[in-house]
């Protein structure tokens, strides 16, 4: 019996380092991608910071000298155009919040469909290992985590991290994205398959 639960505990453990692992690959990939552009410009020989100098000095206002002159060639036309309304009205679209329709594309179909499977299964294994207990045929389950809300308590939030990290990967275009929701699901189903064979 313990070496069953056992087992689980290693699943488990397993499931969250490599989704861990994952997602400090797929950062890595960002900033090795960030590096590259840099060493692009030094060898067209452009450099960075004297590109971002000649933008701060192009954007830089004129001299007085050179505005009086401006005025008396426009012959004073910029003080009889009309003022320029600045619409004060909300927030820019970035402050609103999410991009909606990014998160729609990366929560499509077959994000729900790992992620319900995760729920689905984790739920699957509480119940068989409540009626496994009440049959007294599962004595490896820990005497902490025997009451239901023990285990939903426990399970609930530890599928909605997995998912999170699930939904940050499939955002990164990373191949992998599946995989922690799929370890955790397999552990989930090896645990409950026990459950159900322990039952009378």
């Amino acid at each position: 019996m313990e070496n069953h639960y056992k087992n689980a505990s290693i699943a488990v453990v397993f499931v969250l380092a490599s989704a861990f692992s994952l997602f400090a690959q797929s950062a890595n990939a960002s900033s090795n991608t960030r590096s590259s552009d840099s060493v692009l410009l030094a060898a067209n020989g452009a450099d960075p910071g004297a590109t971002a100098g000649q933008n701060v000095i192009s954007e830089a206002p004129d001299a007085p000298s050179a505005t009086k002159e401006k005025e008396e060639a426009t012959g004073g036309a910029e003080g009889s155009a009309a003022p320029v309304r600045k619409n004060s009205e909300g927030a820019p679209p970035a402050a609103i919040g999410p991009d909606w329709a990014e998160v729609r594309r990366t929560a499509d179909r077959q994000y729900w469909e790992v992620t319900g499977s995760l729920f689905a299964v984790s739920v699957a294994n509480a119940e068989l290992a409540q009626r496994c207990l009440r049959e007294l045929t599962c004595t490896w389950v820990p005497t902490a985590f025997r009451s239901r809300a023990a285990m939903y308590g426990v399970g609930i939030p530890a599928d909605l991290g997995i998912s999170y990290l699930t939904y940050r990967l499939k955002r990164r275009r990373s191949s992998l994205w599946f995989l922690p929701s799929a370890l955790a699901t397999a552990a989930n189903a090896y645990v409950a398959l026990h459950d159900y064979r322990r039952l009378r």
